[in-house]
């Protein structure tokens, strides 16, 4: 067992966020944390990591364990090589300790040789010589930038910045790793590189996710928390949805058999009475005082959570032609070259998706069709077309007022029925009167969302629609976008969303832009990449560099191996790997030497 949390509670003023969460976490588990937004995940991970304390309730850790968790980013002055290499930390301390007493070999002191073998084993046994290796896989695999290695890590992006402290993360290698959403900020290829990434792991790692893909790939328990409570599931996330609705199905039937057993005993109560009051009987008086006793001590069970969700219904406001939207020949610049003669046709009630690696253009070629930015090339709308959208990036101005304003100024309506419509939404009561720049992203994503539902849009233009929901209001998007009449044009990551809903993609990558029927599923069966040959095991390897010595000449090879060590320890950057490997091979040089010299005698 790595972590048990055991009846963990969690109280913000009035508000009961966690009230009694259980379950294990054993060494290597993958585990997949679900729940509504506001219902207590990110507060739970605080927990367990130690920079929370809860009400109620205890988290047990395994002794020395260490547990890794990205709260908010800090700051950082140096580059974001140096923030990288933070996580190696302890095996650089011992690398400086190995080029110290490196520089004591020129001695050629027995003792200091002994030193130097055993803190350069330590060095390797840490994993020192695999510093760049590994460095170099998670850059790679999550799309750090070479040029951002050398730029100051506070001139980054928040985006940027995330994805670095993911890396980072992921190269400390804790005994549990805690991550937070993160796929955020990730393009497709670097979602399913960190999929494989953590599913490798023999570590246990805990995701907090929206992403259902990733949840059904990865995780192999998934913990949910509704109504501060937590129920474990065994299996990943599309197991949990099958045995949620049995369990679900199973508590209402026990609700309802209860409520009628308890309606019965109620009844049977009142007739005992009014009988006892038509006959003056003590009797059916006391059967009714007995009644209720009983009914008294019944363990009344809760109602079954029923989670409040959206109430969406898209409606288009009148039909279009059958070609909605047609690019030709679109290219784009700014300092460089963008988008190279794009060409693509969206015909009536086409459910078309833009995927493709951060940076390649896909929200640039959005800006070209609402005519926000110059291009070069054609775009056409067809007839009757009225595009409704919801930009990546909801940014409000400063001076911008309450939610019910916003939704009047773009949505003519009376308040009554502004409100009405709002509630469909989960704005109520009070929630109408706040500020929009105040607002939460899933907030600002719903009020979008309400307003796109109202203003009748025949094509819809959506970048990264998802960001932001949680798995419940995800689904009834999903659901409103399959009944819609309209054309769709979306941009989006989540692979769960596109298999659902996509008829064919437009792939962008490398300024171009092409056409592949089908969904993301489809897709990605044609481009999976062929796992690269094994590399020879470190063993091998030693096997074979050893092999290559057994020659006669013991004291000639053992005396060249000598010459080479010094004269690599005074150039201008010993390559201490290289000295440690030397030295093995002269050891066992020596071991055959004397074994040779044993046989002669």
């Amino acid at each position: 067992m790595d972590i048990s949390v055991q009846h963990i509670k969690k109280t913000f003023g009035v508000y009961h966020i966690l009230e009694d969460v259980n379950f294990l976490v054993n060494t290597g588990d993958k585990v997949g944390i679900v729940g509504v937004n506001g219902s207590g995940k990110s507060t739970l991970f605080r927990i367990i990591a130690g920079l929370e304390t809860a009400d109620g309730g205890e988290v047990v850790r395994r002794k020395g364990i260490t547990v890794s968790y990205l709260d908010q980013i800090p700051q950082y002055e140096g580059s974001v090589e140096q923030v990288l290499l933070e996580a190696f930390d302890d095996i650089l301390r011992k690398k400086q300790e190995l080029e110290e007493v490196a520089k004591q070999l020129e001695d050629h002191d027995e003792r200091i040789l002994k030193i130097f073998g055993a803190k350069q084993e330590e060095f390797e046994r840490l994993g020192g010589y695999e510093i760049d290796t590994r460095l170099q896989k998670v850059v790679k695999g999550l799309k750090i930038e070479d040029d951002w290695l050398t730029r100051k890590f506070s001139t980054l992006s928040g985006g940027e910045r995330s994805r670095v402290m993911l890396a980072k993360l992921l190269l400390e290698e804790p005994q549990v790793l805690l991550l937070d959403e993160p796929t955020n900020h990730l393009d497709l290829q670097s979602i399913e590189w960190l999929e494989n990434y953590l599913s490798k792991l023999t570590t246990s790692v805990l995701v907090i996710s929206h992403d259902r893909y990733l949840l059904d790939r990865f995780a192999k328990k998934i913990v949910n928390l509704e109504q501060g409570k937590s129920r474990v599931y065994n299996g990943n996330y599309s197991t949990f949805i099958q045995e949620k609705a049995i369990y679900m199905e199973t508590l209402w039937n026990e609700y309802q058999a209860q409520n009628k057993m308890i309606k019965r005993m109620e009844d049977q109560i009142e007739r005992y009475r009014i009988w006892g009051r038509m006959r003056d009987s003590e009797k059916m008086y006391k059967r009714a005082k007995e009644l209720e006793h009983r009914l008294e001590r019944v363990e009344r069970l809760d109602k079954p959570f029923e989670q409040k969700n959206l109430k969406m219904r898209l409606q288009a406001s009148e039909r279009t032609g059958k070609e909605v939207l047609k690019l030709t020949d679109v290219s784009k610049s700014y300092d460089e070259e963008i988008l190279s003669e794009v060409n693509l046709t969206i015909n009536y009630q086409d459910r078309a998706f833009f995927i493709g690696p951060n940076g390649a253009g896909k929200s640039t070629l959005f800006s070209c069709i609402f005519n926000e930015t110059d291009y070069d090339g054609s775009i056409k709308l067809g007839s009757k077309v009225s595009i409704g959208t919801i930009p990546q990036d909801i940014i409000y101005p400063p001076g911008a007022g309450r939610i019910i304003d916003e939704f009047r100024n773009r949505i003519p309506v009376s308040e009554t029925e502004a409100r009405t419509k709002l509630s469909q939404f989960l704005f109520f009561a009070d929630d109408v009167f706040k500020n929009v720049t105040s607002l939460s992203g899933g907030e600002k994503t719903r009020l979008e969302l309400c307003i796109l539902v109202n203003s009748k849009s025949n094509l819809l233009l959506l970048d990264e629609p998802t960001n932001h929901l949680d798995i419940e209001s995800k689904e009834l998007l999903e659901t409103a976008l399959l009944d819609y009449q309209g054309t769709l044009l979306i941009i989006s990551h989540d692979r769960y969303f596109i298999n659902k809903l996509a008829d064919y993609l437009y792939i962008f990558e490398n300024k171009m832009v092409s056409y592949y029927p089908g969904n993301y599923e489809d897709y990605s069966k044609q481009i999976r990449i062929s796992p690269p040959p094994k590399l020879a095991s470190k063993t091998r390897l030693k096997k074979e560099s050893i092999k290559k010595v057994e020659v006669i000449n013991f004291e000639e090879l053992i005396q060249a191996i000598d010459d080479k060590v010094q004269t690599e320890l005074v150039s201008d950057v010993p390559d201490y790997h290289l000295i440690g490997q030397w030295i093995k091979e002269k050891e066992q040089l020596e071991e055959e030497w004397l074994e040779q010299m044993k046989k002669v005698s």
